[in-house]
């Protein structure tokens, strides 16, 4: 049973590309956090409908002041579900959820009337960890704001700008590099630090590739483009 056990644990274990929003404001901007409604997607494919295959309880609500005069919401949650295979019902799985009720921005506080949902949202996500959903986020191995934020984000940089400087000493334009990435298939964004090394060594060694494949595709197009006569006496009658 424990080797089955990891098998449903590991059966929503990556979001998929939309499983994840990104952060558009504060200290983690530009980063990915999961998508809720993607967690409830998951565990009703494992554990079938929301109140029969998997259901919580709020056990409580309640707030506290943060630095700032900010007021926090807070909610503790129990999540159940019922093994896939047994039918077996779990014992309660406990979660705390937070999120800013009353938050302070430049333009001075801003009340947010989803704080709660907001909490009770946090915790639910905090509880279906403990199941495996979105666990290779908590390992630290998919970015989002539960890495390691600001060493991932100096390192993916220094590759980042290393392969911007190469671009430029070649003379690539940003354009001509996305289509030449478009057209092999290749999803920057997905690379792993060593395959954009590679990569970047790949177009070092070929200095005059992306001339090339310019100057073949406009041969190509010439090529398809039916040839007219200049005048009538290169017409053949």
């Amino acid at each position: 049973m424990k080797a089955r056990d990891m098998d449903i644990y590991k059966l929503a274990e990556t979001p998929p590309e939309w499983g994840t929003k990104s952060i558009t404001g504060g200290r983690l901007k530009g980063k990915n956090d999961i998508n809720p409604q993607w967690r409830f997607e998951a565990m009703t494919q494992i554990y079938g409908l929301c109140g029969f295959g998997w259901w919580f309880e709020v056990t409580k609500m309640w707030t506290e002041m943060g630095q700032n005069d900010e007021i926090m919401a807070f909610c503790n949650l129990l999540l159940y579900v019922k093994h896939p295979d047994t039918g077996q019902e779990s014992k309660p799985i406990q979660a705390t959820g937070g999120a800013k009720l009353v938050a302070k921005e430049t333009n001075g506080f801003f009340n947010d009337d989803d704080a709660f949902k907001k909490a009770r949202t946090d915790a639910l996500g905090k509880a279906m960890q403990m199941l495996g959903i979105g666990a290779q986020i908590y390992r630290n191995t998919y970015g989002t704001k539960y890495s390691d934020m600001q060493a991932v984000e100096d390192h993916v940089s220094a590759v980042d700008r290393r392969f911007g400087e190469t671009l430029e000493e070649l003379g690539v334009a940003d354009q001509d590099f996305k289509d030449y990435l478009r057209s092999n298939r290749i999803k920057y964004s997905a690379l792993s630090d060593t395959e954009k090394e590679l990569l970047m060594a790949k177009i070092r060694l070929q200095g005059g590739l992306f001339c090339e494949i310019k100057q073949k595709e406009g041969v190509d197009k010439d090529q398809t483009k039916k040839e007219e006569p200049a005048s009538l006496e290169e017409m053949e009658i």
